[in-house]
Order: C-alpha cells, then sequence, then structure tokens
C-alpha cells in the first residue's frame, strides 16, 4: 500500500497510513513497532505542513498512549506537552491531551497536578459548553469524570498517609 505512487506523492496521506498501522500495533500491544510507526508519520507530518497540524497532535496523543502502557509516564508527559505547545487546538483535543496529561502525572505519583491538569480538561470543555458551542462526546466527559474521582480519591488518600507519618 505505502509504495503506492498515489500515497507516494501525499504525504498527508501517507502519514495517515503510518498513524493508523501504529494504531494496530498498539491495539495487539506491540508497542515498539506501534512508536516506529507514529514517529514515522510525525516525521512526514512536520515535513509536509507547518503552523497548525492536528495530524501531529493526534500522532503526539497516541504515542504518549502507548508510554503511559509501557509505565514510562515521563515520556508520556513530554509527548502531550508538545501537544498542548501546538497551535490551533480543538477544543475536544485540547481536553484529551489536558486529561492525558493528568493521567501521566498520576502514573508519577503527583497526585494534585494530576488533579490540576484534569480539571483544566473540565474548564476547557465548561467554558466552550457556555459559549454554545458543539457537545462533546459523552465519553470525552465521562472519562474526565472518573478520572477526576480517581485522582480524588487517591490524593486523599496520600494526604492521610502523610498526616499519619508525621504523628509517629
Amino acid at each position: 500500500i505505502l509504495k503506492n505512487k498515489e500515497v507516494a506523492q501525499n504525504p498527508t496521506l501517507e502519514s495517515g497510513l503510518y498513524l493508523n498501522l501504529g494504531n494496530c500495533y498498539s491495539d495487539r500491544k506491540d508497542f515498539s513497532t506501534a512508536l516506529y510507526f507514529y514517529k514515522k508519520a510525525i516525521s512526514l507530518q512536520s515535513s509536509s505542513t507547518s503552523g497548525c497540524r492536528p495530524g501531529t497532535v493526534r500522532t503526539l496523543s497516541k504515542m504518549g498512549d502507548v508510554y503511559l502502557q509501557q509505565q514510562q509516564a515521563d515520556r508520556a508527559l513530554a509527548v502531550f506537552q508538545e501537544a498542548l505547545n501546538m497551535p490551533c487546538l480543538s477544543v475536544p483535543l485540547r481536553a484529551k491531551l489536558q486529561l492525558q496529561t493528568g493521567e501521566a502525572l498520576h502514573q508519577m505519583g503527583r497526585f494534585e497536578e494530576a488533579l490540576t491538569a484534569c480539571n483544566q480538561a473540565l474548564e476547557v470543555l465548561d467554558f466552550n459548553i457556555l459559549q454554545q458551542q458543539p457537545r462533546y462526546p459523552l465519553e470525552t466527559l465521562s472519562a474526565l469524570e472518573t478520572r477526576l474521582s480517581i485522582l480524588f480519591d487517591q490524593l486523599h488518600a496520600e494526604k492521610a498517609n502523610a498526616a499519619s507519618w508525621k504523628q509517629l
């Protein structure tokens, strides 16, 4: 497929194919191969466009997910931060990246920062809902609610543990 002449002349199409291949390998838990294809997609995306690159942001999001699954939260966090710094993010994508940032921070044991990141995701969605922007997928809102609940419980458990250690 990737040797097709039409694909070779269209870097956006080719990068999309690499992204999809990365997704397939990620679904199969072959994370090193998934990362290989994600990196290939990003190299094509960055060479073919400048400025607003939603394909690159989506690819970085997927890469960060793979790093999280590999328990490499520090790498995931760096990738999510890179994506958040890109221009012209859509509202749902910004909220998803904030949530993913919260998940990376949570995995690192940085619960308060994780809670802040998840709250920022909610603020992004709330602001745009108030501005009567289009509705966002329920799975995004549900994932945020679940993550916030888990983080809140763990943050309180950590504070309780810290308080009991101080009493000893």
